[in-house]
């Protein structure tokens, strides 16, 4: 719901020419039109791959794998 507003009024004018990203994140992804999207879709990427490198590691999602038992018995 806000990735459009996000892209048209933070993203795009921070890679503009001459915007705050233009030299460092602008140098690789480029600068103008349409480059806010572009790193919408980068740091979306970024946050989803951090998310499953997170929930891999849980004990309890590993848990769910063998059955979901909580108690063992014997």
């Amino acid at each position: 719901m806000l990735s459009g507003v996000l892209a048209d009024h933070v993203f795009t004018p921070l890679l503009s020419d001459g915007g705050l990203l233009a030299g460092s994140v602008g140098r690789i992804t480029g600068t103008g039109s349409g480059r806010g999207i572009g790193l919408l879709i980068i740091l979306a990427g970024l946050l989803l791959s951090a998310a499953a490198v997170i929930l891999y590691n849980l004990k309890s999602i590993k848990r769910l794998d063998s059955g979901g038992d909580l108690c063992t018995t014997g």
